[in-house]
């Protein structure tokens, strides 16, 4: 399949699942928006090279995720895909989670 002037954003899109998502949709021709809190994610842009853009992003705070997406929209003129990838694990119980955690594993 050719992605061939597709842009797809992938959030937590630096490493593990997400940095395979972002080298094959780069690898079919996707330009890649590879959002991720950690700042060295940058890395894989420079790995991938031209139609690759890094944004660090918290995805729970929706002002980083809305001028993430200005970024895209500002780099390649749109965003076809959405790949939500980003997530957080809490090792404990639902009854032993706190409110607090809960929502915060919720938000990203």
């Amino acid at each position: 399949m050719s992605l061939l002037g597709k842009t797809a954003v992938i959030t937590g899109g630096a490493k593990g699942i997400g940095g395979a998502c972002s080298r094959v949709l780069h690898r079919e021709r996707a330009n890649v928006v590879i959002l991720d809190i950690d700042p060295h994610g940058g890395q894989l842009v420079e790995e991938l090279g031209p139609g690759s853009l890094f944004v660090q992003c918290d995805v729970s705070k929706e002002a980083q995720v809305i001028a993430a997406m200005e970024k895209a929209v500002s780099a390649f003129g749109g965003i076809d895909v959405l790949v939500n990838n980003a997530g957080i694990q809490r090792y404990s119980t639902v009854t032993e989670t706190s409110e607090e955690e809960w929502d915060l594993v919720m938000n990203v």
